[in-house]
């Protein structure tokens, strides 16, 4: 019998609704396989964790009626985009929008 290795993975996602109220999503999993499985056993625990934290902002958005940009959050939540941070405040945006840069 091969030797147990114990793999662990874990995947968060933080996203700035407003300004300096940021909420983090976390799932963590771990699980015992056989060396030679340790590849997949991965693949398979990142790809837990993120299904797990995709329903977790789901879950959230339906609760909260007055998030805005729900649809660019969602879209995010999709495909190889999904690993990259989500941050998405009305103030942050409001001021880029509103906003001329100057070069001194």
């Amino acid at each position: 019998m091969e030797k147990l290795i114990e793999i662990a993975r874990s995947f968060g996602q933080k996203i700035q609704f407003k300004a300096y109220e940021p909420i983090e999503f976390f799932c963590s999993a771990k699980e015992e396989c056989e060396e030679k499985d340790m590849e997949s056993t991965a693949k398979k625990l990142i790809h837990f964790c993120k299904t797990m934290v995709a329903a977790d902002i789901h879950v959230y958005l339906e609760a909260h009626p007055e998030v805005q940009y729900k649809e660019e959050i969602i879209d995010a939540l999709t495909g190889e985009n999904f690993t990259k941070p989500i941050q998405r405040s009305v103030e942050q945006n409001n001021y880029e929008k509103n906003t001329e840069y100057e070069n001194n």
